[in-house]
């Protein structure tokens, strides 16, 4: 073991009580001889460098898109696997030639809500049923914990539910994604005229615009003008 003097006492435990507290023990250039550990790992951390990092996996609510008529199996089949899993349901009455009949049925058809990371997302892909994870803007889309909440609140009167399409508002910017496979990635502005939906390119470099005729249900308006909402 080296020696040493007081000299070179930091005032720990360590330290033979006979020296004196170093009156610089807590510069980082200082090591305690007894113990040889750097006091520059205790004077540098800070809080924040000192916490754990967040989980890669933390669970969020992803939207999955499933077969058709396939969403109350599949839900049945994540729940058998443990995961947390949100299908929203409403009830109808249906009549038959002979009768009426009490029905329950998905509020949002071919979807699904999971709350995973990122394994248990892998897994829900791999659950027979479902056939994509829904993404928006080349992001995973997800469900908002609120939303979540409130979707399972309405479940207490599943005969009073229906759903209803968001048409995007005029003005907002949009972006194509289904209708004709050239179209789709196409960004623009929502414009409507005589019941008909467009979208408006403008080309600033001649003042004029493009008129793009769309069906409503081809657009989605892009998370920037969602955000504003």
């Amino acid at each position: 073991m080296p020696s040493f003097g007081p000299e070179d006492s930091c005032g720990c435990d360590l330290c033979p009580s006979t020296f004196p507290k170093h009156p610089l023990r807590r510069r980082a250039s200082l090591c305690c001889s007894a113990s040889t550990v750097s006091l520059k790992s205790f004077s540098t951390m800070s809080p924040e460098t000192s916490k754990r990092p967040k989980s890669p996996d933390t669970e969020v609510w992803r939207v999955f898109y499933t077969r058709a008529r396939a969403e109350k199996k599949a839900e049945q089949r994540l729940e058998d696997r443990r995961i947390e899993v949100l299908v929203p349901k409403k009830t109808e009455m249906r009549q038959w030639s002979d009768r009426k009949k009490e029905v329950t049925e998905p509020l949002f058809r071919n979807y699904l809500f999971a709350r995973v990371g990122e394994k248990d997302r892998i897994r829900v892909l791999r659950t027979n049923g479902i056939v994509r994870c829904v993404h928006f803007d080349g992001e995973p889309a997800q469900l908002r914990e609120d939303t979540a909440q409130r979707l399972k609140k309405i479940q207490a009167v599943p005969d009073r539910l229906s759903t209803a399409d968001l048409r995007p508002q005029v003005g907002s910017t949009v972006t194509i994604t289904d209708g004709p496979e050239r179209l789709r990635g196409l960004t623009g502005e929502v414009l409507e005229h005589r019941g008909r939906t467009y979208v408006l390119l403008r080309v600033k470099a001649v003042r004029q615009a493009v008129k793009v005729e769309v069906n409503a249900k081809w657009v989605e308006e892009t998370e920037e003008t969602a955000q504003r909402a």
